[in-house]
């Protein structure tokens, strides 16, 4: 919250690590006791936390954490707040509100330390005990916040929509401290305001900031908050509002890492292709998986709307994928790995997860020996199947390219629109498989670390262990464009008409020069990388953006931004990675012996191959949906020849079998194209135009309303927290970007700040010092580039793009996941 620019009493927090530690040195770990529990058996419950308290409340605080608590108590003095704060307390399905201890009024070191024992025993008690296993919501680990007590003259908890009219928000507070209105002890006044206008003489700060929080986080919020003697507005706790059984029928609909292949509005056309597609990659994987048609029958009203639109943005429907996920076979387990694979927090997370043990001993062993061997089989053959793939691909891009399109006839085009829509139908298995083995990869890889070396570890190593990764081909045009750089600095005359063409913002100039026969060597070198890698560029699968081999001369101000670095090659830049994830592999080797270090090579070794097999199915989907863009804009110019549309790209408005059905002659109402290609322009223009956050949640049936209000941003403070991906800390000027087309602004050494990235922003990603994105995952595409290149990266950092201006001095610590501005960095 305070990263959002909200007052949050001061403080400082015991993270995870530091319970992992204490459990750990106090040999504790075997007290992860649910799965031998039988909530019928409350005697047992009682005896067993009571034994489990007394037991925590006997051992010590580990001695770095006793020198770190005793040098920050040194310097305070008040009362203060001891809060507990487990991983997986809150969530839009469950809420440990009231399960776990806080300790208040702590003003001595010793209760200091006796408060923190107190909370992380908690983690055990009876009530949280029975709560989490009735409720089948595990926690997994456990932080710990000290806070100033703060003195309040009023304070209450805020429902950003209020459970009985989620058109309001409700506000209960009473007189001095809220604590009594969460235990119970004091019966609140409360106060109902609507959301689209919620003014009030003196809770209006309060509603207002409150709504902006539910904008960030991307659902509705409980909050807890205070306000002091002098009038001061203090935010304490924000948790998502537990859903009721009513409540969870709601659609949870997320644009995370689906931004990265569709980052701008989608054309009516674009989201019919992505609608059927997407659920026939889910259709795909799960027969892939040994789903029967029966069952795959079952799920189909699921798997019809996985994806779906609001503002012309293209959102997953989690709450869909996720009930598809859950009816495999360890269901929850494959869930978790999706949702690390495509970056979903846990405001996204839906539904009620099924454990895995619960979900394994509910189908039965035929079933479950059957879905392990259709996955081995499928996954086995994934070489092969990517190579399928490509081949498939490169015959489509074959015979689809620019010079077949100009001898094409309207049949003929009309065929290669349906091959498209063939492969991406019926044709994609071979790609979403090599997804699915980079999801399950990457979980396995975490799990392993978890395991064995504690849930830090497998947060803070793959990052390390993913670098530099041999083989992907993302980094292929970048290396080519090195290269294309180093010819053009061979000569002083096109290094000066590349400068004078930026100073003069004139590129079109120059590459006519090109055309004609200036500097051939060059000009040689330029049709070869445009030939090779000129259908990459930022948005590469949104149909209506042209790519560099459209629009050659689109491509030298990139160039231009390569001439006057003197560094390392970016090909040597990935040396150096490698070098630094061999130590780092040499290192957890050594800390593993022999058997687990096999083991944890083995899993390494299959997330780099899956990764790798991934990232070149991106490349081959990139090069077809250029290709398909092609033969539309063909298509198009056809029908303004005849006269049957006003526009070539008019045909990005309608739908594909809409298109398919109309060219073939059995539209039905084939007069009405014209004016419905107007209508949708009129439309589609408009909602693009609205600002949509990431995450929404609605009833079922229902859209986002129009009069939606974007989330107000706080001026940024001085720290920012996100994921790291990418380790190393650097400390350098950020450069703010809204897209690609900024590219010449950028200067080498910034840190390149952005709301998310694709592969056309990879030559960026070599001139940058560091990164930062508002979106993303581990396996984004961002976060795979900044690996390669060894700069350090954090994203999922919440309106990063806003908080922070171009200029900014920042300190990026790509380890701890953590961004610092000037004057705060320590």
């Amino acid at each position: 919250m305070a990263s959002l620019g909200v007052a949050v009493p001061p403080g400082m927090v015991l993270t995870c690590q530091s319970f992992d530690l204490f459990i750990r040195g106090n040999d504790l770990g075997a007290l992860e006791i649910e799965p031998g529990l039988d909530l019928a058996d409350r005697p047992r419950f009682t005896q067993r936390s009571a034994q489990i308290r007394d037991r925590l409340m006997s051992c010590s605080l580990p001695p770095e954490i006793l020198e770190i608590l005793a040098e920050w108590w040194a310097n305070q003095t008040g009362f203060w707040i001891v809060r507990s704060s487990a991983v997986g307390e809150d969530s839009g399905t469950a809420s440990f509100a009231g399960q776990l201890d806080s300790v208040l009024n702590v003003n001595s070191f010793d209760a200091m330390q006796a408060a923190v024992l107190r909370c992380w025993a908690s983690y055990w008690s009876e009530r949280a005990l029975v709560y989490r296993i009735s409720q089948e919501v595990p926690l997994r680990s456990m932080g710990v916040i000290i806070q100033t007590m703060i003195e309040p003259l009023q304070g209450g908890v805020l429902f950003t929509r209020a459970p009985d009219d989620t058109e309001t928000l409700r506000i209960e507070y009473v007189e001095g401290h809220p604590e009594t209105l969460v235990n119970g002890t004091q019966t609140p006044q409360s106060v109902v305001l609507p959301r689209n206008a919620p003014d009030h003489e003196r809770f209006g700060q309060l509603a207002a900031q409150a709504l902006a929080l539910e904008q960030s986080y991307g659902a509705p919020q409980d909050i807890e908050w205070l306000i002091d003697r002098s009038e001061t507005l203090w935010f304490v706790q924000c948790r998502p509002i537990t859903v009721s059984p009513k409540a969870r029928q709601s659609v949870v609909w997320s644009n995370v890492n689906i931004n990265e292949n569709y980052p701008e509005p989608v054309s009516p056309l674009l989201y019919s292709i992505a609608r059927e597609a997407y659920e026939n990659y889910f259709s795909n994987i799960g027969r892939a998986f040994g789903f029967s048609e029966a069952a795959l029958d079952d799920l189909r009203s699921w798997l019809r709307y996985s994806v779906g639109v609001h503002g012309a943005r293209l959102y997953y429907n989690l709450s869909s994928i996720h009930h598809c996920i859950n009816a495999a076979p360890f269901g929850a387990y494959l869930s978790a790995a999706f949702d690390n694979f495509v970056g979903v927090d846990d405001e996204g997370r839906t539904g009620k997860k099924t454990r895995v043990d619960a979900t394994a001993r509910a189908a039965s062993q035929l079933q479950l020996t059957w879905a392990v061997l259709s996955a081995a089989r499928s996954l086995s053959t994934l070489p092969w199947r990517v190579e399928r793939f490509e081949a498939r691909a490169r015959a489509y891009s074959c015979d689809a390219g620019a010079k077949a399109l100009m001898d094409s006839t309207p049949l003929e085009l009309l065929g290669l629109y349906r091959r498209f829509i063939d492969i991406r139908f019926r044709g994609w298995t071979d790609a979403s498989l090599a997804d699915v083995a980079a999801a399950l990869s990457y979980a396995a890889l975490k799990s392993f670390l978890h395991h064995r070396l504690g849930a830090e570890a497998a947060q803070t190593l793959p990052p390390n262990l993913l670098l530099a990764i041999p083989n992907v081909v993302s980094a292929g045009a970048v290396n080519s464009l090195w290269e294309l750089s180093r010819t053009a600095r061979d000569n002083p005359v096109l290094c000066h008409e590349l400068r004078a063409a930026a100073s003069a913002k004139d590129w079109d100039t120059l590459y006519s020069a090109l055309c004609n026969g200036a500097f051939p060597e060059f000009h040689e070198d330029f049709i070869r990388h445009i030939e090779h890698w000129g259908f990459r560029v930022s948005g590469e699968l949104m149909l209506h953006i042209p790519c560099y081999q459209e629009e050659p001369a689109t491509l030298l101000p990139v160039v231009a931004g390569f001439i006057d670095i003197d560094g390392p090659s970016p090909e040597a830049s990935t040396g150096l990675q490698a070098e630094r994830r061999d130590t780092a592999m040499a290192d957890l080797c050594k800390r593993l012996g022999r058997c687990r270090a096999l083991q944890l090579r083995l899993a390494l070794l299959t997330a780099q191959r899956s990764i790798c097999y991934r990232e070149r199915v991106r490349l081959m989907q990139a090069l077809i949906y250029r290709r398909f863009r092609g033969v539309l804009l063909s298509m198009g110019r056809g029908l303004v020849r005849q006269g049957r549309l006003n526009r070539p790209d008019d045909l990005f408005f309608l739908e594909w079998s809409e298109i398919d059905a109309w060219l073939s002659g059995n539209y039905m109402l084939p007069a009405t194209i014209p004016g419905l290609v107007a209508l949708r322009r009129r439309e589609h223009l408009a909602q693009s135009a609205r600002a949509v956050p990431d995450t929404i949640q609605l009833p079922p049936g229902e859209y986002l309303k129009s009069d939606t209000q974007t989330p107000v941003v706080q001026q940024a403070v001085g720290e920012l927290r996100g994921v790291g991906v990418s380790g190393g800390r650097i400390r350098a000027r950020a450069r703010v970007m809204a897209g690609l087309g900024e590219s010449a602004q950028f200067q080498k050494g910034e840190i390149l700040v952005a709301r998310q990235t694709d592969p056309g922003w990879a030559s960026l990603f070599f001139l940058a010092s560091g990164l930062i994105m508002e979106r993303g995952g581990m396996l984004s595409h961002g976060a795979i580039v900044a690996r390669e290149f060894g700069i350090p990266a954090v994203i999922a950092v919440p309106h990063a793009a806003d908080l922070l201006k171009t200029g900014d001095l920042l300190l990026v610590d790509g380890d701890q996941g953590r961004v610092y501005r000037e004057g705060t960095v320590k």
